[in-house]
Protein backbone atom coordinates (compact mmCIF):
# COMPACT_ATOMS: atom_id res chain seq x y z
CA UNK A 1 0.00 0.00 0.00
CA UNK A 2 1.54 3.12 -1.50
CA UNK A 3 0.63 6.70 -1.12
CA UNK A 4 2.87 9.82 -1.31
CA UNK A 5 1.35 12.58 0.63
CA UNK A 6 2.23 16.23 -0.22
CA UNK A 7 2.08 18.57 2.92
CA UNK A 8 -0.28 21.19 1.09
CA UNK A 9 -2.74 20.16 -1.63
CA UNK A 10 -6.61 20.58 -1.85
CA UNK A 11 -6.95 18.46 1.49
CA UNK A 12 -7.86 21.62 3.18
CA UNK A 13 -7.90 21.62 7.23
CA UNK A 14 -7.26 18.34 7.14
CA UNK A 15 -3.99 17.46 9.12
CA UNK A 16 -1.86 15.61 7.33
CA UNK A 17 -1.02 12.91 10.00
CA UNK A 18 -4.85 12.68 10.13
CA UNK A 19 -5.00 11.62 5.95
CA UNK A 20 -2.18 9.16 6.63
CA UNK A 21 -4.48 7.44 9.41
CA UNK A 22 -7.67 7.67 7.23
CA UNK A 23 -5.54 6.04 4.54
CA UNK A 24 -4.19 3.15 6.85
CA UNK A 25 -7.78 2.74 8.33
CA UNK A 26 -9.65 2.28 5.49
CA UNK A 27 -6.58 -0.27 4.30
CA UNK A 28 -7.35 -2.33 7.77
CA UNK A 29 -10.80 -2.23 7.70
CA UNK A 30 -11.36 -3.24 3.95
CA UNK A 31 -8.70 -6.37 4.45
CA UNK A 32 -5.40 -4.93 2.28
CA UNK A 33 -4.07 -5.25 6.02
CA UNK A 34 -5.05 -8.86 7.03
CA UNK A 35 -5.91 -9.16 10.87
CA UNK A 36 -3.38 -10.79 13.11
CA UNK A 37 -1.02 -9.42 10.28
CA UNK A 38 2.35 -7.48 11.32
CA UNK A 39 2.16 -3.97 9.80
CA UNK A 40 5.04 -2.25 7.88
CA UNK A 41 7.76 -0.48 10.16
CA UNK A 42 7.18 2.96 10.81
CA UNK A 43 10.42 3.61 8.62
CA UNK A 44 9.05 1.55 5.67
CA UNK A 45 5.21 3.38 5.79
CA UNK A 46 7.30 7.28 6.12
CA UNK A 47 9.14 6.08 2.81
CA UNK A 48 5.88 4.51 1.55
CA UNK A 49 3.59 7.44 2.56
CA UNK A 50 6.59 10.34 2.57
CA UNK A 51 5.83 11.71 5.57
CA UNK A 52 8.21 11.99 8.74
CA UNK A 53 8.33 9.73 11.70
CA UNK A 54 6.45 12.34 14.15
CA UNK A 55 3.73 12.22 11.49
CA UNK A 56 3.54 8.70 11.23
CA UNK A 57 3.65 8.03 14.80
CA UNK A 58 0.66 10.25 15.53
CA UNK A 59 -1.27 8.20 12.88
CA UNK A 60 -0.37 4.91 14.44
CA UNK A 61 -1.21 6.00 17.92
CA UNK A 62 -4.60 7.01 16.43
CA UNK A 63 -4.78 3.30 15.31
CA UNK A 64 -3.85 1.99 18.45
CA UNK A 65 -6.26 3.80 20.48
CA UNK A 66 -9.16 2.74 18.28
CA UNK A 67 -8.06 -0.87 18.52
CA UNK A 68 -6.92 -1.73 15.51
CA UNK A 69 -3.86 -2.52 15.90
CA UNK A 70 -1.80 -3.62 18.86
CA UNK A 71 1.89 -2.71 19.37
CA UNK A 72 3.95 -6.14 21.27
CA UNK A 73 7.03 -4.78 22.09
CA UNK A 74 10.17 -5.90 20.96
CA UNK A 75 8.16 -7.63 18.27
CA UNK A 76 6.32 -4.77 16.09
CA UNK A 77 2.74 -3.46 15.59
CA UNK A 78 0.15 -6.10 14.33
CA UNK A 79 -3.24 -5.54 13.03
CA UNK A 80 -6.09 -6.31 15.64
CA UNK A 81 -7.27 -10.10 15.06
CA UNK A 82 -11.15 -8.06 15.99
CA UNK A 83 -11.50 -5.14 14.40
CA UNK A 84 -13.82 -2.46 16.07
CA UNK A 85 -16.17 -0.17 13.79
CA UNK A 86 -15.89 3.38 12.25
CA UNK A 87 -17.33 5.50 14.70
CA UNK A 88 -20.98 7.76 13.82
CA UNK A 89 -21.11 11.48 13.47
CA UNK A 90 -23.61 13.43 14.84
CA UNK A 91 -23.33 16.64 12.87
CA UNK A 92 -23.06 18.18 9.82
CA UNK A 93 -19.87 19.47 10.76
CA UNK A 94 -18.23 16.08 11.11
CA UNK A 95 -20.33 15.01 8.32
CA UNK A 96 -18.81 16.79 5.72
CA UNK A 97 -15.35 16.56 7.45
CA UNK A 98 -16.20 12.65 7.90
CA UNK A 99 -17.34 12.58 3.65
CA UNK A 100 -13.97 14.99 2.96
CA UNK A 101 -11.88 12.65 4.61
CA UNK A 102 -13.06 9.20 3.06
CA UNK A 103 -12.78 11.01 -0.22
CA UNK A 104 -9.44 11.62 -0.10
CA UNK A 105 -8.93 8.37 1.22
CA UNK A 106 -10.27 5.90 -1.88
CA UNK A 107 -10.79 5.74 -5.02
CA UNK A 108 -13.53 6.76 -7.27
CA UNK A 109 -14.32 5.11 -10.58
CA UNK A 110 -17.35 7.02 -12.60
CA UNK A 111 -20.07 4.63 -13.72
CA UNK A 112 -22.53 6.86 -14.85
CA UNK A 113 -23.21 10.84 -14.17
CA UNK A 114 -26.51 12.59 -16.08
CA UNK A 115 -29.95 13.05 -16.13
CA UNK A 116 -32.68 10.62 -14.71
CA UNK A 117 -36.87 11.17 -14.93
CA UNK A 118 -38.42 11.54 -11.38
CA UNK A 119 -40.55 8.26 -10.94
CA UNK A 120 -43.12 8.33 -9.01
CA UNK A 121 -41.01 7.30 -5.74
CA UNK A 122 -38.90 10.40 -6.53
CA UNK A 123 -41.33 12.92 -7.41
CA UNK A 124 -42.69 12.72 -4.04
CA UNK A 125 -39.32 12.31 -2.44
CA UNK A 126 -38.00 16.24 -3.87
CA UNK A 127 -41.52 17.34 -4.05
CA UNK A 128 -41.39 17.89 -8.20
CA UNK A 129 -44.03 16.59 -10.65
CA UNK A 130 -43.31 13.11 -12.23
CA UNK A 131 -41.10 12.75 -15.08
CA UNK A 132 -39.13 15.73 -13.46
CA UNK A 133 -35.01 15.24 -14.67
CA UNK A 134 -33.32 14.81 -11.56
CA UNK A 135 -29.33 14.52 -12.05
CA UNK A 136 -27.51 11.10 -10.72
CA UNK A 137 -24.18 10.03 -10.28
CA UNK A 138 -23.39 6.80 -9.60
CA UNK A 139 -19.44 5.75 -8.49
CA UNK A 140 -17.69 3.32 -7.28
CA UNK A 141 -15.10 3.92 -3.99
CA UNK A 142 -12.15 1.32 -4.20
CA UNK A 143 -8.80 0.88 -1.94
CA UNK A 144 -5.71 -0.01 -3.61
CA UNK A 145 -8.29 -0.99 -6.39
CA UNK A 146 -10.28 -3.60 -4.67
CA UNK A 147 -14.16 -2.18 -4.63
CA UNK A 148 -15.46 -1.65 -1.14
CA UNK A 149 -18.81 0.64 -2.25
CA UNK A 150 -21.24 1.82 -5.38
CA UNK A 151 -22.49 5.46 -4.50
CA UNK A 152 -25.54 6.86 -5.67
CA UNK A 153 -26.05 10.35 -5.35
CA UNK A 154 -29.68 12.02 -6.62
CA UNK A 155 -30.11 15.60 -6.89
CA UNK A 156 -33.10 18.17 -7.74
CA UNK A 157 -32.83 20.43 -10.80
CA UNK A 158 -32.45 23.48 -8.35
CA UNK A 159 -29.31 22.05 -7.02
CA UNK A 160 -27.98 20.63 -10.13
CA UNK A 161 -27.98 24.28 -12.05
CA UNK A 162 -25.45 25.51 -9.50
CA UNK A 163 -23.00 22.01 -9.49
CA UNK A 164 -19.78 22.57 -11.41
CA UNK A 165 -19.90 21.64 -14.67
CA UNK A 166 -16.24 20.21 -14.66
CA UNK A 167 -16.02 18.77 -11.03
CA UNK A 168 -12.60 17.54 -9.53
CA UNK A 169 -12.88 13.69 -10.65
CA UNK A 170 -14.38 11.22 -7.68
CA UNK A 171 -15.58 14.39 -5.11
CA UNK A 172 -18.12 13.36 -3.32
CA UNK A 173 -21.46 15.18 -4.38
CA UNK A 174 -22.13 16.38 -0.65
CA UNK A 175 -19.23 18.63 -1.13
CA UNK A 176 -19.97 19.53 -4.45
CA UNK A 177 -23.29 20.85 -2.78
CA UNK A 178 -21.33 22.93 -0.59
CA UNK A 179 -18.79 23.90 -3.55
CA UNK A 180 -22.42 25.41 -4.85
CA UNK A 181 -23.00 27.82 -2.01
CA UNK A 182 -25.93 25.61 -0.49
CA UNK A 183 -25.87 25.60 3.39
CA UNK A 184 -26.36 22.77 4.86
CA UNK A 185 -29.21 22.31 7.76
CA UNK A 186 -29.57 18.93 8.68
CA UNK A 187 -29.24 15.07 7.11
CA UNK A 188 -31.82 11.86 8.39
CA UNK A 189 -29.90 8.38 7.93
CA UNK A 190 -30.13 5.10 8.33
CA UNK A 191 -28.43 1.88 7.92
CA UNK A 192 -29.69 -1.62 6.47
CA UNK A 193 -28.50 -5.18 6.12
CA UNK A 194 -29.53 -6.31 2.10
CA UNK A 195 -28.78 -9.16 -0.34
CA UNK A 196 -27.08 -8.28 -3.77
CA UNK A 197 -29.07 -8.90 -6.68
CA UNK A 198 -27.54 -9.74 -9.84
CA UNK A 199 -26.37 -6.18 -11.03
CA UNK A 200 -25.23 -5.13 -7.23
CA UNK A 201 -23.12 -8.34 -7.01
CA UNK A 202 -21.90 -7.48 -10.55
CA UNK A 203 -20.42 -3.33 -9.00
CA UNK A 204 -19.39 -5.02 -6.08
CA UNK A 205 -17.72 -7.65 -7.19
CA UNK A 206 -19.20 -10.42 -5.14
CA UNK A 207 -21.47 -13.22 -5.67
CA UNK A 208 -25.27 -12.47 -5.70
CA UNK A 209 -27.19 -13.42 -2.81
CA UNK A 210 -23.97 -11.89 -0.47
CA UNK A 211 -24.94 -9.22 2.28
CA UNK A 212 -24.58 -5.53 1.61
CA UNK A 213 -24.93 -2.70 3.84
CA UNK A 214 -27.17 -0.23 2.58
CA UNK A 215 -26.39 3.81 3.81
CA UNK A 216 -29.40 6.00 3.36
CA UNK A 217 -29.05 9.54 3.92
CA UNK A 218 -31.61 12.24 2.75
CA UNK A 219 -29.73 15.60 3.15
CA UNK A 220 -31.50 18.81 3.57
CA UNK A 221 -30.86 22.78 3.51
CA UNK A 222 -31.64 26.05 5.51
CA UNK A 223 -34.82 26.12 4.19
CA UNK A 224 -35.62 22.64 4.97
CA UNK A 225 -35.69 21.93 1.04
CA UNK A 226 -34.27 18.10 -0.09
CA UNK A 227 -30.73 18.78 -1.52
CA UNK A 228 -29.54 15.06 -1.79
CA UNK A 229 -30.56 11.59 -1.86
CA UNK A 230 -27.33 9.38 -1.65
CA UNK A 231 -27.93 5.85 -0.85
CA UNK A 232 -24.43 3.97 -0.57
CA UNK A 233 -23.88 -0.46 -0.65
CA UNK A 234 -20.83 -1.57 0.81
CA UNK A 235 -19.70 -4.77 0.69
CA UNK A 236 -21.03 -6.83 3.84
CA UNK A 237 -16.71 -7.87 3.92
CA UNK A 238 -15.32 -4.99 3.80
CA UNK A 239 -18.18 -2.48 6.25
CA UNK A 240 -18.51 -2.00 9.77
CA UNK A 241 -20.03 0.07 12.09
CA UNK A 242 -19.58 1.68 15.47
CA UNK A 243 -22.05 4.46 17.31
CA UNK A 244 -20.69 5.35 20.37
CA UNK A 245 -23.10 7.14 23.23
CA UNK A 246 -22.49 9.19 25.97
CA UNK A 247 -24.62 10.20 28.70
CA UNK A 248 -26.89 13.68 27.85
CA UNK A 249 -25.80 16.36 30.02
CA UNK A 250 -29.16 17.93 29.51
CA UNK A 251 -31.15 14.35 30.98
CA UNK A 252 -28.18 12.45 32.84
CA UNK A 253 -30.85 10.11 34.26
CA UNK A 254 -31.61 8.39 30.76
CA UNK A 255 -31.02 10.43 28.25
CA UNK A 256 -27.87 9.07 25.76
CA UNK A 257 -26.91 10.97 22.72
CA UNK A 258 -24.45 9.66 19.79
CA UNK A 259 -20.75 11.43 20.61
CA UNK A 260 -19.32 13.63 18.95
Amino acid sequence: MTKTLRRRDDAGPIPLYHRVYLILREGILAGSYAKGAVMPTEETLCAQFGVSRTTMQTAMARLVSEGLVVRHQGRGTFVAETLPIVNARSSVNSLLRNVNAIGKATEARLLDSGSIAADEAAAALFDVPLDTPLFRNRQLRLINGEVIGRITAVVPPAVADKLEKDPVPGRPMLLRIEDAGIQLARADQSIRALIADPVVAGDLEIEPGMAVIQLHRLVYDMEDQLVEEMTALYRGDRYEYRSELVRDPADPSDGWIAAQ
